[in-house]
């Protein structure tokens, strides 16, 4: 009886997040479809594989269903080339300078910044210059993926009680 009340309850779950999931998907497509309009690339011509820059192909979103790890790489290396910024900043403006002697001010080393290993996937399509509701639709989509692996993750939970039951 136990079971048969765990598997009703994530039947449950499963439905209250699709019902939370397909307004955001619906308004994902929906900014998709703003975009294709103002893109500006003609009648009949949407955003798809044709405009996809094919040198640019690492995802930097990295989801783990067992466990319902989600990782956005590309914010990480944003932060840690952010933190590398306000470090350096720091360093150029902490030493004073007298104007009247002849003292040169300290020259500090700076470490250069790494090459961006992720980038962000909207660049591909025209060098990065995307109408607003392709980056929106983008938005939408990203704030879907936490929702779709707690989705997969009970859907595995509910096969796992089926083959007990």
């Amino acid at each position: 009886d136990i079971k048969y009340l765990h598997l009703l309850e994530y039947i449950d779950e499963v439905e209250t997040l699709m019902d939370t999931l397909h307004p955001q998907l619906a308004q994902g497509f929906l900014s998709l479809s703003r975009a294709n309009f103002a893109s500006g690339l003609g009648i009949g011509k949407k955003f798809g594989q044709d405009y996809w820059d094919y040198g640019e192909r690492d995802s930097h979103v990295h989801v783990c269903v067992a466990t319902g790890e989600f990782r956005d790489l590309l914010q990480e290396q944003n932060d840690k080339v952010d933190e590398k910024a306000v470090e350096n900043a720091e360093a150029e403006t902490s030493g004073l300078r007298s104007r009247n002697s002849k003292l040169e001010p300290k020259k500090i080393d700076t470490v250069e910044a790494q090459p961006v290993k992720f980038k962000n996937q909207i660049r591909m399509f025209n060098g990065g210059m995307v109408p607003l509701p392709l980056r929106q639709s983008q938005q939408k989509f990203k704030s879907c993926l936490p929702i779709v692996v707690k989705i997969a993750q009970l859907r595995q939970q509910i096969s796992d009680l089926m083959d007990e039951l």
